[in-house]
C-alpha cells in the first residue's frame, strides 16, 4: 500500500506522530478501539481499516474506478479527482467518504453530495452520450472528503433541475463595503446558475455587469441608494410553477413589516414574495406563502445594526417544490442551511 511504503523506514513512534497530525479525531477513536493490541499490529490494523475496507466497499459501489496520482480512498490525502467509467445518474451517485466509522458509507453525507451537484458546487463532465467522465469538488459535510478547489468550470451537464435562481442584495459597494467575500466571489461562476433576483443597492453599474456575467436572466430592483438606476421599485419573474415577487423594501414602511409586506404580495399576487432593505437575513413560510430577505451579501452595516453577516439565497426550483439553500459567512466559514417548500 501507499502508506505503507512510505512509511517502511520510519519507527513505531514516527509512524504515530503522522497518524496523529493526519487524523487527530480519527485516531483517538481507532486508538481506544484497537489499544491492547501490539505497536505493529496496530499499525498494520489502522491501515487496514484505512484503505483495504473502505477500499472494498467502494468497489462494491461503483465498478472500473480508477484513482489519480495515486490518492487512496477516505481522506487519508484529499481525494481530487475520481475517473469513472460507469453512466451514473446523479440520484444514484456516490463519493469517496471519510471512514470515520465501522460502516463506510453514510446515507446523509451521500444525500448531501447529491445536493452538492444540484447546487452545481462540485464539477461533473459528461460526455454527449451521458457518460460521467470527472467528479471533483469540494464539501464541508464531515462526510464527504473536502478539497480545496470551489466551481471548476462545466459544460455539458444537466442536473435533474428546471432552474437555479441566485437571490441577493444590498452589497452597497463601493460605499460600505469594498467588494463581495472572497468566499463567495469563489463560488459564483459563470454558467452555474439560471436566473439572479437582486433586491437592489448594488450601487454601481460594474456591480450589475457582474451579475450578467453569472447568468444571462438577471432581474433588478431599484433599491434607495441606486441613484441613477431606471430599474423598476417592483418586478414579477416566473420560474416554473412559481410566480416570485421582487421588491427592494425601503418604499415599505415600517420597513420589514409582515402586514405591509403581505399587502404588497397581494397586489403582485405571487407565490414568493423577496424583500430586502433591512440586511437582516429571513426565510420563512405562512399560509402556504413563502417570504425571503437574503440579507446583504456583503454583511453591508445600517443605521440600527453595525455587525451584519453576510448572506445570499440559493433557490433550487423543481416543478412544485423549491429548495431553498441559505448561506451565511460565519467567522470566515461559509455555513449553509436548507429548508423547502411546496406550492399548494
Amino acid at each position: 500500500m501507499l502508506m505503507q511504503q512510505l512509511t517502511r523506514n520510519m519507527s513505531y513512534a514516527a509512524r504515530m506522530r503522522l497518524l496523529n497530525k493526519q487524523h487527530p479525531v480519527w485516531f483517538v477513536k481507532c486508538l481506544r478501539r484497537i489499544r491492547k493490541l501490539k505497536p505493529e499490529t496496530f499499525f498494520e490494523k489502522y491501515l487496514r481499516m484505512k484503505y483495504t475496507d473502505p477500499y472494498s466497499e467502494f468497489k462494491k459501489k461503483l465498478a472500473n474506478i480508477q484513482f489519480i496520482e495515486g490518492q487512496a480512498v477516505c481522506g487519508i490525502q484529499n481525494v481530487k479527482r475520481i475517473l469513472l467509467s460507469d453512466s451514473i445518474q446523479v440520484n444514484q451517485l456516490y463519493f469517496a467518504l471519510k471512514c470515520n466509522s465501522e460502516k463506510n458509507f453514510n446515507e446523509a453525507a451521500i444525500n448531501e453530495l447529491i445536493g452538492l451537484a444540484k447546487r452545481q458546487l462540485i464539477e461533473m463532465n459528461v460526455l454527449s452520450s451521458g457518460m460521467i467522465t470527472k467528479i471533483s469538488g469540494c464539501s464541508d459535510h464531515e462526510g464527504v472528503c473536502a478539497d480545496v478547489t470551489m466551481l471548476p468550470a462545466r459544460d455539458g451537464v444537466t442536473l435533474q433541475s428546471e432552474a437555479l435562481v441566485l437571490v441577493l442584495g444590498d452589497a452597497h459597494i463601493p460605499h460600505r463595503c469594498a467588494a463581495l467575500p472572497k468566499q463567495f466571489r469563489r463560488m459564483l461562476l459563470p454558467n452555474k446558475i439560471q436566473h439572479i433576483l437582486c433586491t437592489g443597492n448594488l450601487c454601481t453599474k460594474e456591480q450589475f455587469d457582474f451579475l450578467k456575467s453569472l447568468a444571462s436572466d438577471v432581474h433588478v430592483v431599484k433599491g434607495d441608494f441606486d441613484e441613477d438606476s431606471d430599474n423598476q421599485e417592483t418586478k414579477v419573474v416566473t420560474v416554473g410553477q412559481f410566480r416570485i415577487g421582487l421588491c427592494h423594501g425601503h418604499q415599505l414602511v415600517p420597513w420589514g413589516d409582515f402586514q405591509v409586506i403581505e399587502m404588497l404580495r397581494r397586489k403582485l399576487n405571487v407565490d414568493i414574495m423577496i424583500t430586502g432593505n433591512t440586511h437582516k437575513l429571513e426565510t420563512y413560510e405562512r399560509e402556504g406563502i413563502y417570504y425571503i430577505n437574503p440579507g446583504s451579501i456583503t454583511g453591508a452595516f445600517t443605521p440600527l445594526e453595525p455587525n451584519v453577516t453576510p448572506s445570499f439565497v440559493l433557490l433550487d426550483v423543481q416543478q412544485a417544490i423549491v429548495t431553498i439553500y441559505i448561506y451565511k459567512l460565519i467567522n470566515d466559514e461559509v455555513k449553509v442551511e436548507k429548508t423547502q417548500y411546496k406550492k399548494t
